[in-house]
C-alpha cells in the first residue's frame, strides 16, 4: 500500500493509527492530496484549536473547517457579478497576466531585499512568459515527485525562481516586467 503523504506528515508530530487513516479516507471520499495536506498542516499548527489526539473526529473536523474556509474565500456576492468592471479572484491568485507580472516584480524586489517569501507559482508565470525554461525546476524537485508534500514542491518552485532572479540581478535589472 502506498503511504499517504498527508498522514505521514501527521505521524511526524503525533501518532495516527492505520485504522484512523483508513476510516478518515473512507469518510472524506473525493479530496485532493493538496487539500488534505493543507487541512492537516493547518490543524497540526493549531489553526483549528488545541490538539489532544489525532482521532477520526479531530481529522474530519479539520478537513470540514478547511473546506468551510475555502468556500468562503471563493464565494462572492451578486453585486460583483453584475459589475463587469470588477475582476474576481479566487483563493488569492492573481486573475490576469498583468497581475502576475506585478506579483513577479514584487517577488523580485523581495529577492533583491534579501527575502524569499513570495507566491511559489510566480515560477509558472515566468515559464509561460518564456523567461524560465520548463526543466529549470527539475534539479530541485524531490525524488518522490509527484507523490510528495506540496510544501516540498513549493520549495522547489521558489529555488528555481531564485536562480532566475539571480541572473536578473547579475544583469543589473531592477524589475522583470516593465
Amino acid at each position: 500500500m502506498i503511504a499517504n503523504t498527508s498522514f505521514e506528515f501527521l505521524r511526524q508530530h503525533k501518532p495516527v493509527s492505520a485504522e484512523t487513516e483508513s476510516l478518515v479516507m473512507k469518510r472524506l471520499g473525493n479530496i485532493s492530496q493538496s487539500e488534505l495536506f493543507t487541512a492537516f498542516e493547518n490543524g497540526i499548527s493549531g489553526q483549528y484549536g488545541k490538539i489532544y489526539t489525532l482521532d477520526v473526529q479531530t481529522l474530519l473536523g479539520w478537513v470540514q473547517q478547511y473546506r468551510q474556509k475555502s468556500k468562503s474565500l471563493t464565494s462572492f456576492d451578486t453585486a460583483t457579478l453584475s459589475n463587469p468592471d470588477l475582476t474576481v479572484t479566487c483563493r488569492g491568485y492573481p486573475a490576469t497576466s498583468k497581475d502576475w507580472a506585478s506579483e513577479t516584480n514584487k517577488a523580485y524586489i523581495a529577492y533583491l531585499s534579501g527575502m524569499d517569501n513570495w507566491h511559489p507559482h510566480v515560477y509558472h508565470h515566468l515559464v509561460l512568459e518564456g523567461k524560465i525554461t520548463l526543466g529549470a525546476l527539475k534539479k530541485y524537485t524531490p525524488d518522490t515527485y509527484p507523490i510528495c508534500p506540496e510544501h516540498k514542491i513549493n520549495e522547489a518552485l521558489v529555488k528555481a525562481t531564485k536562480d532566475y532572479f539571480q541572473t536578473c540581478k547579475d544583469k543589473g535589472w531592477n524589475q522583470i516586467f516593465v
